[in-house]
């Protein structure tokens, strides 16, 4: 069973990548409010963990090279946002069946 982070970083990657492949090819500002949920920084103006992980699942992929955009908007999302070659090809790739039928060959002679 995986770490509760790393499904939570599962979840991030597949909303951004989702919204944006949506958007493909238009630039679009991407809001860590559509990645995580809407949050309330507390009294000292910081962010809860998830918000904080979906902010930085958006700086992962643009470090992996599956994301572009122009900057930052504060810790609240990126702007002018697009899917890389690599992301798009990815995203739309067939993928191989993970299990093939067995075919049986029968003698009719």
């Amino acid at each position: 069973m995986a770490d509760i982070n790393i499904e939570n970083f599962y979840k991030h990657i597949a909303r951004i990548l989702s919204i944006l492949y949506e958007a493909f090819p238009s630039k679009s500002p991407l809001y860590v409010d559509d990645i995580a949920g809407v949050d309330d920084p507390d009294e000292y103006g910081l962010h809860s963990p998830d918000y904080t992980a979906g902010f930085f699942a958006m700086l992962w992929l643009a470090d992996e090279q599956y994301i572009r955009y122009m900057d930052t908007i504060r810790q609240d999302g990126v702007d002018q946002a697009v899917l890389t070659h690599k992301a798009f090809l990815r995203l739309t790739q067939v993928s191989d069946p993970i299990y093939q039928a067995t075919v049986y060959q029968t003698d009719d002679s």
